[in-house]
């Protein structure tokens, strides 16, 4: 009798082992599969630029600008890189420019709680501050059903035609399948600069036509916080393959006389640099402006002097400005766009009298 219940408890012991160890295992394998679900994400450097009041009094808003560190998008150049800003208070989560897909959005609400524990699941509101896929695709990856995502006109329009290519192309230069089926959702809002964000009439908005079609800034006149996005390159050369030098060149005239402390505007990803630091501001606006305002300069005076196009990529260098990211590859397209600009418009300055 006692050989059998020792036999029963050694059979017993047995089992709550065999259990014991299955739920080890099992939590082992969670873990690891939660770890792996967020070291997918891509990872991002998270900088609180300002805090403010809120207009109706609903206590405390946050601003923070977003970029990833590791490279993600520049497989598309050296040169590209999306900062986002993020406008966070104790009800509401407003995002510009959530990026291209599901790691990258997703990977930008996970850095941006490490700040923010409450943060929601979310944003409220999304902005599409351009209608480029690095920028905007990832729109389904973070809305919800209630969120609402808000654009210009045009940038809506552009979207609606242009996403599913830019999506198959941006699938294949990031070399990512997965982002080839990105649900597109597109913005459902329009944005009227003249109306200003509904709930945040804090800032302001303004709409140029110069790195493309319709390039969407937003200002905070108190702060002096001004979201470029595009329009300002940070330690990398401007892209003009969708833009216009001389509408480019004014629109920078006019963010210039608002006076920014803070810009955020695009560029690759640079380690212990400050946003909100006043050089990195002036470097920001200076590099932009003088390089398309040089550039413009010699197109114009080769183009006048009789000089031809086929070899204007080859002779007319800005070697002040060789050691910002990009310029191998863009800067003789950007000569090339120039040329064609000042050539159209000289061709309609020309006035032929009739015989």
């Amino acid at each position: 009798m006692m050989f059998l219940n020792q036999r029963k408890s050694n059979s017993f012991n047995h089992l709550l082992n065999v259990a014991m160890l299955i739920i080890f295992l099992f939590s082992i394998n969670l873990s690891l599969a939660n770890s792996k679900t967020n070291t997918s994400l891509v990872a991002f450097d998270v900088q609180k630029i300002a805090q403010y009041q809120h207009p109706q009094g609903l206590g405390q808003r946050r601003v923070y600008v977003l970029q990833e560190k590791r490279g993600y998008l520049q497989k598309l150049g050296p040169e590209i890189g999306v900062r986002s800003l993020a406008i966070v208070d104790d009800h509401n989560l407003l995002l510009v420019d959530p990026g291209p897909d599901e790691k990258y959005a997703q990977g930008q609400l996970s850095a941006l709680r490490t700040l923010e524990p409450n943060l929601k699941n979310h944003p409220d509101v999304i902005i599409n501050s351009v209608a480029r896929p690095e920028h905007s695709l990832g729109n389904s990856t973070v809305s919800s059903k209630s969120s609402l995502i808000y654009a210009t006109t045009t940038t809506q329009k552009n979207m609606i035609e242009r996403c599913p290519n830019c999506r198959r192309r941006l699938s294949e230069s990031l070399n990512n399948p997965e982002l080839a089926q990105t649900t597109i959702q597109t913005p459902n809002v329009i944005l009227n600069s003249s109306s200003g964000i509904p709930n945040y009439s804090e800032w302001q908005l303004f709409e140029f036509q110069a790195r493309t079609e319709s390039d969407l800034v937003l200002w905070h006149p108190q702060l002096k916080i001004l979201f470029a996005g595009g329009l300002v390159a940070h330690q990398s050369i401007p892209d003009l393959i969708d833009g216009s030098a001389p509408k480019w060149l004014a629109a920078l005239k006019d963010l210039k006389q608002l006076n920014p402390l803070v810009i955020i505007g695009t560029g690759p990803y640079l380690q212990n640099v400050k946003i909100n630091q006043p050089s990195t501001t002036k470097d920001q606006l200076n590099l932009t402006f003088s390089y398309l305002n040089e550039l413009e300069r010699i197109v114009r005076n080769d183009f006048l002097a009789g000089g031809n196009e086929a070899d204007a990529d080859k002779c007319l260098k800005l070697e002040q400005f060789a050691k910002f990211k990009g310029y191998k590859k863009l800067h003789p397209l950007n000569i090339q766009r120039v040329w064609r600009e000042i050539e159209s418009q000289e061709m309609n300055n020309l006035h032929i009298s009739p015989k």
